[in-house]
Order: structure tokens, then sequence, then C-alpha cells
């Protein structure tokens, strides 16, 4: 692991699902992820997934403890892991192999802020033409 992305193979970073916390007074509000879902440009893991994308291949993880809308992203990643809750350790055993990293989205990744928009809020799978459809995942074989 190295500080300085020049020196990496690929850098590997770690975002989450945007949030807001618009009732920061409210007991149950100030604990509460609400608001957009989607990756702007000025996020900081937007911009960072950016900028390391034109010197590396970029290997994002990312904390879904919302459904992302990563359409503006994912097109900078190389590889994109959904998390939801992963450890240091544990994230880098299963990138670099030692342990087979496996998983199905418990939910749907929408494509747009628009589509979540039109969703159906008891329909958690309903957005038409989601980027990542619910079940979606990958597995690779035990080595």
């Amino acid at each position: 692991m190295f500080d300085d992305p020049a020196q990496a193979d690929v850098a590997l970073v770690r975002a989450a699902t945007p949030y807001e916390t618009p009732h920061p007074f409210h007991f149950f509000g100030s604990r509460q992820h609400e608001g957009r879902l989607d990756l702007r440009p000025g996020d900081k893991d937007h911009d960072a997934i950016v900028r390391l994308a034109r010197i590396k291949p970029v290997v994002m993880a990312i904390f879904l403890d919302r459904p992302a809308v990563l359409t503006r992203v994912a097109g900078s990643a190389r590889a994109i892991i959904g998390n939801f809750g992963i450890g240091d350790d544990a994230l880098l055993a299963a990138v670099t192999g030692a342990i087979p990293p496996r998983g199905r989205l418990p939910f749907e990744l929408p494509r747009s802020m628009e589509a979540v928009r039109r969703q159906n809020p008891a329909d958690p799978d309903d957005s038409g033409e989601p980027f990542y459809a619910f079940g979606a995942g990958s597995s690779l074989p035990d080595q």
C-alpha cells in the first residue's frame, strides 16, 4: 500500500452513498441518512474517483447503507465493490484474492435521481431500468 497514487498499481477508493441530515436537532433525525443518493461533482468521493482514474485504474468500494446512484462515477471505476460495512483487512483480502469475494444486492441501484423520484416508495425495485438490478452481484471461484 502506498500513500502516493503514482506508486500504486491501482487506486482503492472507499466511498459511501451520499446523504443529508435535514433534521439535526431531532433525536432520530440526527442519526438518519436521508436525501439524495447520487455522487455528484464537488462531492469528496466523486472527485477522488474521477481524479485518481486519470492516473490509475480505480477500484471503488462503496458503502451501501442506501441504494446509491453510481452513473456519474461508474465509468471512472474499473471495478465496483458494494459493501455493507466491511473492515479494511477483509476488503484488502477480497481485493487481492486472499478470500473470494461474493455477494448479491439486496436492492436495486437506480440509474438516476429522477428514477428514484418516480419510484413507488413501498416497492424497492421498480425503477424501470436500474443501473444494477435487485440480486445483481458476482463471485469468484474458491482458490
